[in-house]
């Protein structure tokens, strides 16, 4: 994967990566549009979230990743998938993990709700911090 790499997470947290995303059902949201460009004869794809308006860049190797995310499967299982299919070469489990994580952070992944109080009560306070700031 083409992405910059993130310095090694220390031992704890590489174990808690790997408990927490092995088992983990994970897929592209369903409304992001995917286009395929090519510069230069260097193929690229663009992931535009119609949700925040925001498009994001992608090499074919990290493409054919996103491409083999499939929520039926865990993310242990695509990512030995993509590894058989010689699509990621010289990627630990720990740095498919982490270009998971990426993507989660921009907010192009589906993943199940597994504790939906949680959730909600996350969202309730980040709404009452933002109406905080703006009276402020």
């Amino acid at each position: 994967m083409t992405t910059k790499p993130n310095p090694p997470p220390a031992a704890d947290s590489q174990a808690e990566i790997l408990a927490t995303w092995r088992t983990r059902r994970v897929g592209l949201r369903s409304d992001i549009e995917v286009t395929r460009l090519s510069i230069g004869n260097v193929p690229s794809y663009v992931l535009h979230d119609p949700v925040s308006f925001r498009n994001h860049r992608l090499s074919l190797d990290d493409y054919r990743v996103v491409a083999a995310l499939n929520d039926s499967q865990t993310a242990l299982e695509c990512y030995q998938s993509v590894l058989a299919n010689g699509d990621i070469e010289n990627t630990t489990e720990i740095e498919f993990y982490q270009f998971l994580i990426r993507l989660q952070t921009l907010g192009l992944l589906a993943l199940p709700v597994s504790d939906v109080n949680r959730l909600y009560h996350s969202s309730k306070n980040r709404k009452a911090a933002e109406f905080k700031g703006k009276l402020q």
